[in-house]
């Protein structure tokens, strides 16, 4: 399998002009998974609260709660918050995370990324150019309140599967907001590719089933 993929690396040497999703035209309200998929990606938003710490049981859950909103530029970005109005429970944490997966896996993508008071990783995963697979992470966050660019490039030869971030409270709220994501398909997809894009997706629906303890509060 490693060889297959390997060659496949090769194959995907050439990559299409990068296609923008800023999200302007979609109206203020409009639930955000409503709409997948944005052409090759897939946007996930999840609500949970869990009791006794972050991680605790999981008593109540949301996959609805992310909206097309302003973000802190006063652009339409899509937005998901939660605060003590979402408490349950005599000890409840409440946790959000905005994910993005890749149909088929991309060389690079760009995205503004927004944490409201408190700093969070965008954390990235795909293969590298063997099959092996890699996570890694920026922080983000946690500053004024502007909007985080990042430009991710795949390692040499690998591709990325997806991406999210996070943020938990127990006291206050706390808002996660993306725009202007943008991203780079190769043009040669194959069979391996596409092995790749499903393990994306397994990644991003185990992650959101799974109760992952957010990466928040640097």
């Amino acid at each position: 399998m490693k060889t297959k993929i390997c060659l496949c690396a090769l194959l995907l040497a050439h990559s299409a002009p990068a296609t923008l999703i800023d999200f302007d035209d979609i109206a203020i309200g409009t639930e955000v998974s409503s709409l997948n998929p944005y052409g090759n990606a897939v946007i996930s938003t999840r609500l949970w609260v869990t009791q006794g710490g972050i991680n605790g049981p999981t008593v109540a859950e949301s996959f609805t709660r992310g909206v097309i909103g302003l973000g802190p530029n006063g652009s339409p970005s899509v937005v998901l918050e939660a605060s003590s109005a979402d408490r349950v429970g005599d000890d409840p944490t409440w946790q959000i995370d905005i994910a993005v997966s890749f149909k088929a896996p991309v060389s690079t993508f760009s995205v503004d990324a927004y944490s409201q008071v408190y700093t969070s990783h965008l954390i990235y995963s795909g293969f590298d150019a063997l099959g092996a697979p890699f996570t890694l992470s920026s922080l983000m966050g946690g500053g004024p309140s502007v909007f985080d660019h990042f430009d991710i490039v795949a390692p040499t030869g690998g591709h990325i599967t997806g991406f999210h971030f996070s943020q938990w409270e127990n006291g206050g709220p706390i808002l996660l907001a993306m725009d202007n994501l943008s991203y780079t398909v190769p043009e040669t997809i194959g069979l391996p590719t596409v092995v790749l894009a499903i393990c994306g997706m397994l990644f991003v629906h185990r992650r959101m089933k799974g109760a992952p303890v957010p990466v928040g509060r640097i």
